[in-house]
C-alpha cells in the first residue's frame, strides 16, 4: 500500500479512539515522556495511536495499517505478538525489525498486550516498541569476539585457558585433548592442581597464590603435570588476571606450552655434561692416582713382606707379635687402597667375558653373606627372568656390586632392607637397581656422590673412592650409573649395561 488508504472509519476504530479520549492527557503526557515507542492498533491492525518516538521515527500515519508502515509488509506480520495477544489476553513479546521513514533497518523489541473497554471486550492492541538496536550490536560484537577468540584459541598449538577466583578451570580450548587426553568437559570445574602430582601440586599452588594475591602476572612458570595416562608433561604457563570494575580478581586467563620434549633435551644435555666433567675429573685424578699408586705399591709390597716374615719367626706372647700383626694388617689395607687407585687409573674396557648377570649376583652375594648377618640386614631379589647374556668384566661387576651393598648396610647401622633387581629396558639394555632402607643422601651431596675422594663417612671409616670406582668401572663398560635418594628413605641406584 502506497500513500495513507482512504476507508471508512469502522465502528471499532471509533470505539479504539474512545478509549483513549477516555484516559485524558495523561496518556499523552506519559507517552511524550516515554523514551521507548507506543503504537495502539485496532482490531484491523489500524494505527489508533502513536507517541512522539513513533511519528519522529515512522511519521504520524494514524489510520493506515501498522504491518506496511513499521516493516514495510503488505499483509501481517508472521508471529506478530498483538495478534497472539487478541487471540488469548495474554501478554506477548518478540524481536522485530522495523524500518524508519529515512529506510534505516533498526531492531526492537515489541510487547503486545491488549485494551478492554467498560464491559470488558477487547477493543485494541498496544505494543510497546524498546529500542535494542545497541545492544543487539554489543551482542553481535561480543560473538564475533567469542568467535574469534574461540578460532584463535583453535588454531594454535598450545593451551589457552581461564579460571575463576577459586582456580577452577571455567574454560579451556580443545588443544586439552591433544595435551593431557581429557575432553574439555572433563576438565571443567577441576584446578589446574587436580592434574600434577601432590607434590608438584603443592609447590605449584604456593607459587599462584602468591602471584593472586597481589593480582600479578603468571610469568614463565613451569610444572610437572599428568596425563589422562599417567604419562609426566612439563607445561610452561603465562597468564594475567581477571579484575572486576572494582579491581576485584575474579580469575585468570592464560595460555601453557607443552615443553615436555625440550625439558627432556635439556636434562639430557646437563646431565652429558655432568658425565663429561665428572670423566675429566676421573681422568685427571686417575693420571696422579695412577703415579702415586704405582711408586707406592713397591716399598709397601717390602714393609707387608718384613712384617709378615718376621711375624712368622715370633711366638703369640711375644711383645713385638701384636704391634707386626697391626703393621701387617694395615698394610694389606694400604694395598688394597693402592689396587684400587690402579684400576681407577687404568683406562680402556678391561678383558670381558660372557656372563648371566643374575648367576653373577648370586655369587657376589654369597661372598658378603656373613656381613650381611652380622648387621641384621635383609636381602630382597627381585630378578627378571629370561635374560641373555652380557659381556662385561665379571670381577669388576662383582667389585661394583660389593661396594653399592657396603654402602648400603654403613647407611643402616640398625639394620635394615637391601633390595637388588634386574629387568631389561628398551630390549637393548639390562637395569640393575640396589635400594636401601637407610638415611639417605641429602640433596646438596647427591652430584658430588661420584667424585673421588668424596665422602660423608668418618675419618678412617670411608676412603672416598667407592662409588667413584663404580662410576669409572660402568663407564668403561659404555654403561650408566644414576642416584636417587630421599633423606630419611634410603637411596636407590640404578645400573645400565648393554646387552
Amino acid at each position: 500500500m502506497t500513500g495513507k488508504e482512504k476507508f471508512e472509519l469502522s465502528k471499532n476504530y471509533q470505539e479504539a479512539k474512545e478509549l483513549l479520549k477516555d484516559k485524558g492527557n495523561l496518556l499523552d503526557t506519559l507517552m511524550v515522556a516515554m523514551g521507548d515507542g507506543l503504537s495502539i492498533q485496532d482490531l484491523d491492525m489500524r494505527i489508533v495511536y502513536q507517541n512522539k518516538f513513533m511519528t519522529d521515527n515512522f511519521g504520524n500515519h494514524t489510520g493506515e495499517y501498522c504491518y506496511f508502515i513499521y516493516e514495510r509488509r503488505d499483509k501481517i506480520c508472521e508471529g506478530c505478538p498483538i495478534q497472539s495477544a487478541y487471540k488469548d489476553g495474554k501478554v506477548h513479546q518478540a524481536l522485530r525489525v522495523g524500518i524508519t521513514k529515512d529506510g534505516t533497518p533498526f531492531r526492537f523489541e515489541n510487547i503486545a498486550s491488549v485494551l478492554k473497554n467498560k464491559q470488558g471486550k477487547i477493543i485494541a492492541g498496544m505494543e510497546l516498541c524498546r529500542i535494542i538496536e545497541e545492544r543487539e550490536k554489543a551482542k553481535d560484537q561480543l560473538e564475533e569476539s567469542e568467535k574469534r577468540f574461540k578460532d584463535v584459541a583453535l588454531s594454535m598449538a598450545d593451551l589457552v585457558w581461564e579460571v575463576n577466583e577459586k582456580s577452577i578451570y571455567t574454560y579451556c580450548s580443545e588443544k586439552i585433548k591433544d595435551i593431557f587426553g581429557y575432553n574439555m568437559e572433563e576438565v571443567i570445574g577441576k584446578t589446574p592442581f587436580d592434574l600434577m602430582l601432590p607434590e608438584e601440586a603443592d609447590r605449584t599452588r604456593k607459587v599462584f597464590s602468591s602471584i593472586a594475591e597481589n593480582k600479578g602476572i603468571i610469568k614463565d612458570l613451569e610444572s610437572w603435570n599428568i596425563t589422562r595416562d599417567g604419562k609426566r608433561i612439563r607445561l610452561f604457563t603465562n597468564g594475567v588476571p581477571v579484575l572486576d570494575e572494582q579491581g576485584i580478581l575474579k580469575g585468570y586467563r592464560g595460555v601453557s606450552k607443552d615443553i615436555t620434549e625440550r625439558k627432556l633435551a635439556e636434562e639430557e644435555k646437563e646431565k652429558l655434561r655432568v658425565q663429561l666433567i665428572q670423566s675429566e675429573k676421573l681422568a685427571a685424578v686417575g693420571q696422579l692416582a695412577g703415579g702415586i699408586a704405582h711408586e707406592l705399591n713397591n716399598p709397601m709390597g717390602v714393609i707387608l713382606g718384613f712384617a709378615q716374615s718376621i711375624a712368622k719367626g715370633i711366638k703369640d706372647d711375644d711383645p713385638l707379635f701384636m704391634p707386626l700383626k697391626s703393621i701387617e694388617r694395615e698394610a694389606v689395607r694400604c694395598k688394597q687402597l693402592i689396587g684400587n687407585l690402579i684400576t681407577f687409573s687404568r683406562t680402556g674396557m678391561p678383558a670381558a667375558e660372557k656372563v648371566d648377570i643374575n648367576s653373577t649376583i648370586d655369587e657376589t652375594l654369597s661372598l658378603i653373606d656373613a656381613d650381611v648377618k652380622v648387621k641384621n640386614v635383609q636381602i630382597i631379589k627381585n630378578y627378571g627372568a629370561d635374560f641373555p647374556p652380557i659381556m662385561v668384566n665379571k670381577n669388576q661387576i662383582q667389585q661394583v656390586i660389593i661396594n653399592l651393598f657396603s654402602n648400603a648396610m654403613d647407611a643402616m647401622p640398625d639394620g635394615g632392607k637391601i633390595t637388588i633387581s634386574t629387568c631389561i629396558e628398551d630390549k637393548k639394555k639390562v637395569k640393575i637397581t640396589v635400594s636401601d632402607t637407610g638415611r639417605g643422601v641429602p640433596k646438596e651431596n647427591l652430584n658430588k656422590i661420584f667424585e673421588p675422594f668424596f665422602t660423608t663417612k668418618e675419618v678412617g671409616k670411608g676412603t672416598g673412592l667407592g662409588l667413584s670406582l663404580c662410576y669409572e668401572i660402568i663407564q668403561k663398560h659404555k654403561g650408566s650409573i644414576e642416584v636417587k635418594s630421599e633423606v630419611g628413605k634410603g637411596t636407590a641406584f640404578n645400573i645400565k649395561l648393554p646387552i
